[in-house]
Parts: C-alpha cells; sequence; structure tokens
C-alpha cells in the first residue's frame, strides 16, 4: 500500500506522494480501482485526495494516444502487458516503453505543478 511520507525543505513541509516518480505514478495506477473504491464508497479523505490530485495532473499533461491506450488496457482494464501488446498490435517491448514514458510525463508534470504551487506560497 503507497503511504505518505512527510518531509521538511528549508522552510516548507512537504508530502512525498507516489506522483514524485514515474514508479510511484505506475503503482498508484496499479492500485487505482483500490483508491477509487476506498474514496467514494468508504470516504477515505487520503484517497480522496490522491485521486483529487491524479486528475488534476492527468488532465493538464499531454501524453499521445498510444500512450493513453497502453495505460488504459494495462492499468484499467487489466490486461497483462503481453495481452495490451496483442490488443495494441505490436510488441510488449512497446507497451513496456509507452507505460514508462508516460508514468514519467505524469511524474514531471506534478513535480512541476509542486514547484509552482511553493513559488505561489512564497510570493
Amino acid at each position: 500500500m503507497l503511504e505518505l511520507n512527510k518531509r521538511s525543505n528549508e522552510d516548507n513541509t512537504i508530502f512525498d506522494t507516489p506522483f514524485m516518480t514515474a514508479k510511484g505514478v505506475a503503482s498508484f495506477l496499479a492500485n487505482y480501482h483500490y483508491f477509487h473504491t476506498a474514496a467514494l464508497d468508504k470516504g477515505d479523505m487520503d484517497a480522496v485526495i490522491l485521486m483529487s490530485d491524479f486528475n488534476e495532473i492527468f488532465s493538464k499533461v499531454i501524453i499521445t494516444t498510444k500512450q493513453y491506450e497502453a495505460l488504459y488496457l494495462v492499468f484499467y482494464k487489466g490486461l497483462n502487458q503481453r495481452e495490451a501488446s496483442e490488443e495494441m498490435n505490436c510488441s510488449k517491448q512497446a507497451v513496456q516503453q509507452l507505460i514508462h514514458s508516460s508514468t514519467t510525463k505524469i511524474s514531471e508534470s506534478y513535480k512541476i505543478q509542486m514547484k509552482n504551487i511553493r513559488k505561489e506560497d512564497t510570493i
């Protein structure tokens, strides 16, 4: 299960979230259905915040149609990468690369967004 870790960064406090790394984004997406259920059905506020943050980031990040399809097939439909590659008519390695490049973009977008928020807080 994903865990939020609190760390201090000079004059402000930062919460590490799964969105700080591509691996963390992939982990969040692999558990997307759990967080969705926890947020909507159980009212888990941590899950609500994670879902809200992810939706905010994902709405702003620019990924290709192929990247979106790979994420959808693997993380939403629950196909393994081999099955997704057959559905997409490409190699398993191509699916792995599409997932890695898209989760990296999501993570980088999150970091930029957080940096901008910190700048606004200091103004």
